[in-house]
């Protein structure tokens, strides 16, 4: 299954800003006088990690690191603080009472607003309680994405196109793709999952939907995770067995078994190590990538330490605090925006306003019924008998320093991100080198009978 995505984007009448990750990176210094450029990744009691913004990594050890630069590490080490983790769930019960209203081209669910694109009233029905029941179910997650439809929308969208529409549409979306492949898809720039429907639908057609609703629900959170999270966590949870409505994660690893055994074929399975998914969050749109995402996925939620899914907690939980503190940020700066665009807006009624009170007054007097001018001056014409036009509008006034500020703070909230992704993998490994995490997860799954490899 294929997702397309577009980073955060407010949008306003005279501006708009995007959220950019900074790739500047910090000057280090060697004991040995040397420096180079890059962000601190991780640190462990013997060696420190850091990693550039094409991904390169430079691995020292702590001693030829510079005590200056050992400070300012053990500084931002002090950001990270202990989270109160929730046990990860058994199974997840569904929702009661899905009803569908409307038809025969628009239908609703609670949540959800469903174009059926000619699909009968049957498998509308199916498709928005599968929906519903997933909605509710990401809701459930100990996890802090708090799902919700699209301001000022009140319901998802879901467009159902038969597979000629689809690949028309997605293919224009999407450039360099195989549409034909493509199950389902997530568009981000209208908010909108995209289902194209064959004569029936396919066998894994609730994991699909899964899969796409776990990307619908994540929307605000895309421009600050990588992909291997957004895509392990989207696959993982279609892994999940959904038996009478219920979403069985008490039997995760037969759907996890099932999958393996009809996509991905026969084991040993080899996956990228866990070190290079973590830094260089590379991502190649590959088999293999969504493989490797889904197994550490599945190891954090279900496997690590104490099998609650603290790790996935743990690393949510710091994305958040950059997520919390850029959104402020915006949110000031998309204020002062709006107000200006607001008296934009009024400035032009009133324009047309003084423009149709002018042209009438002229025609007025072209016509001979007003022919007496009294009284005339800088925006303001009188005529004998005849109400005063109102003054020419002035036009609002730019907010001075305003794109500056928008710079400054998109420069600002990729720095945030960054050092929240940095903090976010030490709260992941939990005081690990990415060799006892990787060893860890590896037994974990061989003691289950998934024998995983390391490429």
């Amino acid at each position: 299954m294929f997702d397309t995505f577009a980073p955060r984007l407010a949008l306003g009448i005279g501006f708009s800003f995007l959220v950019l990750a900074s790739s500047a990176g910090r000057e280090w210094q060697r004991v040995d006088g040397t420096s180079f450029d890059a962000d601190f990744f991780f640190k462990d009691s013997r060696e420190t990690w850091f990693k550039d913004h094409e991904g390169k990594l430079y691995v020292l050890e702590n001693t030829e690191v510079s005590s200056e630069d050992r400070e300012f590490i053990e500084r931002l080490e002090g950001y990270l603080t202990d989270l109160k983790f929730q046990p990860w769930p058994r199974q997840i019960l569904p929702v009661e009472g899905v009803r569908l209203t409307g038809g025969p081209e628009t239908y609703r669910t609670l949540n959800f607003q469903l174009f059926s694109g000619g699909s009968d009233q049957a498998l509308v029905n199916e498709t928005g309680t599968i929906l519903e029941n997933a909605y509710h179910m990401i809701g459930q997650l100990p996890l802090p994405l708090d799902p919700s439809p699209p301001q000022p929308l009140k319901h998802f969208t879901v467009r159902m196109l038969d597979r000629a529409q689809f690949e028309s549409s997605f293919g224009n979306s999407v450039k360099n793709l195989y549409p034909e492949k493509v199950k389902g898809a997530y568009m981000a720039k209208p908010r909108e999952l995209w289902l194209p429907l064959d004569a029936s639908p396919a066998p894994d057609f609730t994991a699909t939907l899964v899969h796409e609703m776990a990307h619908q629900s994540m929307h605000d959170w895309l421009p600050l995770l990588p992909l291997w999270f957004i895509e392990g966590m989207a696959e993982y949870l279609a892994t999940i067995p959904y038996q009478n409505q219920i979403f069985r994660f008490d039997q995760s690893e037969s759907g996890l078994r099932e999958v393996l055994k009809s996509r991905y074929g026969s084991p040993p399975l080899r996956i990228a190590h866990p070190a290079r998914i973590l830094s260089t969050e590379s991502w190649d749109n590959s088999s293999n990538d969504y493989l490797s995402s889904l197994f550490l996925v599945f190891y954090l939620a279900e496997y690590d330490r104490d099998g609650k899914g603290t790790g996935l907690q743990a690393y949510l939980g710091e994305i958040e605090k950059a997520r919390n503190q850029t959104d402020t940020w915006f949110s000031e700066i998309q204020a002062v925006a709006d107000d200006y665009n607001s008296r934009v807006q009024q400035f032009r009624s009133d324009l047309a306003r003084y423009k149709g009170a002018l042209e009438s007054a002229k025609s007025e007097l072209r016509d001979g019924k007003r022919a007496f001018v009294r009284e005339s001056g800088p925006g303001k014409v009188v005529i004998a008998g005849s109400p005063a036009i109102p003054s020419r509008p002035v036009a609002p006034t730019r907010p001075e320093g305003l794109p500056e500020a928008v710079t400054e703070i998109n420069q600002e909230a990729g720095n945030v991100i960054v050092s929240a992704k940095q903090a976010a993998i030490m709260q992941l490994l939990q005081g690990r080198s990415f060799e006892e995490f990787a060893g860890e997860m590896k037994n974990s799954f061989h003691s289950r009978g998934f024998p995983i490899e390391y490429r």
